[in-house]
């Protein structure tokens, strides 16, 4: 049971801080300026205000790549903000297929300026960092062995994508590779989309255990 519960990968909500990591970029808890305010930056990515929300479809994914929609929608509202060390989070709440459905804490971001970042440093997001891995984690057995490895890097999205809730340009994509020794499908791909203005528009989750992935696009939204 132990294993199976560290098997579970769910990029951005389920991967917590790094247990096994190498370094990574440091996120300066004390900045408090928003250097990309008003300039395409991490808050116009990511629009950080209290009762914004999204809906999302869900589909299951197989190892070919065919999408197969669920009954499932998804949704997460911020509902609150809070303090953390002189500085403003804001609280993500909702569902999130295919974990059980019941409401619960999504994650806790503010922006930091050069990066959104969760209350524990984590980068989640950046508008101008397309060079660095922005997160990293290895899981490893007791005996040592690499459970998987996945890694997380800003890419930009050229085409237009079009999804149930219209089609969005200049998106950015917070993209994980994840790797799973001994599988015949490495790399996996999690694409993570981010449309100006609006937010996350499409996320990707996944098991390590399962050849499937989970995908979630945008159907409905209302944001300040």
């Amino acid at each position: 049971m132990k294993i199976k519960k560290r098997m579970l990968v769910i990029m951005a909500i389920a991967i917590t801080v790094v247990s096994c990591k190498k370094d990574e970029i440091k996120v300066n808890e004390t900045t408090t300026q928003n250097s990309n305010s008003g300039n395409g930056g991490n808050s116009d990515y990511t629009p950080l205000a209290i009762g914004n929300y999204w809906v999302y479809k869900n589909y299951e994914v197989d190892s070919l790549g065919n999408e197969t929609e669920v009954q499932y929608l998804d949704s997460v509202v911020i509902t609150h903000d809070t303090i953390i060390n002189g500085n403003t989070y804001y609280i993500f709440e909702g569902t999130n297929y295919p974990l059980p459905q019941n409401w619960h804490y999504i994650k806790i971001v503010r922006d930091s300026g050069d990066y959104l970042v969760n209350e524990q440093g984590k980068i989640l997001f950046s508008s101008n960092d397309f060079s660095n891995i922005l997160s990293e984690k290895i899981e490893i057995y007791n005996t040592g062995d690499t459970i998987y490895y996945i890694q997380f890097k800003m890419e930009q999205v050229y085409n237009s994508v079009s999804l149930p809730a219209g089609v969005f340009n200049n998106v950015y994509n917070y993209q994980g590779t994840l790797i799973v020794p001994g599988s015949s499908l490495n790399p996996r791909y999690l694409d993570n989309y981010y449309a100006p203005g609006i937010g996350e528009i499409v996320k990707t989750n996944s098991f390590v255990s399962m050849p499937k992935m989970f995908k979630k696009k945008l159907l409905r939204y209302n944001v300040n």
